[in-house]
């Protein structure tokens, strides 16, 4: 058993001056970072939760044409925000405490996170991903997804291994706010939109050493071939990457 913690202090510059910046020039960005855990390991299983705590003041903002804007990279402040949640994940080999003359092992894997992101300061937005008007103290901070899940099984010996992996992502807000979440529907003007739905994918992966030194390896990403809307910016939906398989 271990506990674990930790005090991180971290900046980020702002960039050159700009000369064409309306809300003038952005100041640097700080932050203080707590951690606090919890780590067990027995008979080849381990399991950790951490609990985490994001401190931030004079947090950046830009406004690029990759994140919406009107791309003149000019940087700006939001004030203060707060990012904090908790970290959970399990990992171990079900064969483990068995008798087992075959070699095989079956791992399986489990990691889970929660985050809340908000703005602790009510501001005038200048644009970019986070779009253009007025923020509210307390509006979640948009593009941080709030349920984050992983799951993953296998099979394996000395010559071979098949890993099923799954990852869950959750509802994610696009706009900042506090209210109903929107999601993409025919019904709903794209202006409308505040959030993307969650969504799951399913990967497929094996690997067979076919000589000490040659190894042959298949992979099927998004084996059920789900269809999810991954991003909304810039200019539009973004899809997920579909059916596909490589070796």
């Amino acid at each position: 058993m271990n506990l674990l913690g930790g005090i991180h202090k971290g900046f980020s510059p702002p960039g050159m001056p700009s000369v064409t910046a309306t809300s003038g020039q952005a100041r640097m960005e700080t932050s203080v970072n707590y951690e606090l855990g919890y780590h067990f390991e027995k008979n080849g299983y381990t399991a950790q939760v951490v609990g985490f705590f994001n401190n931030y003041s004079n947090i950046l903002g830009s406004d690029n044409m990759s994140g919406g804007g009107a791309g003149t990279g000019d940087m700006f402040n939001a004030g203060n925000a707060h990012i904090q949640g908790i970290e959970i994940s399990f990992e171990g080999n079900l064969l483990s405490n068995k008798n087992n003359p075959s070699g095989l092992s079956f791992p399986v894997s489990l990691a889970y996170t929660f985050t809340d992101a908000r703005f602790q300061e009510t501001f005038i937005n200048g644009g970019g991903d986070w779009g253009s008007g007025r923020i509210n103290q307390g509006d979640k901070i948009p593009f941080i997804t709030p349920h984050l899940l992983t799951a993953n099984v296998g099979v394996s010996n000395q010559k071979f291994d098949i890993t099923l992996s799954s990852r869950f992502t959750g509802i994610t807000r696009v706009k900042p706010g506090a209210g109903a979440l929107i999601i993409p529907d025919n019904l709903v003007k794209y202006a409308d939109v505040n959030a993307l739905a969650g969504f799951l994918i399913i990967d497929l992966s094996t690997n067979y050493d076919v000589t000490k030194s040659v190894t042959a390896f298949a992979t099927i990403n998004n084996l059920t071939n789900s269809k999810a809307i991954v991003a909304n910016l810039p200019q539009g939906y973004r899809p997920n990457m579909p059916l596909s398989f490589n070796t």
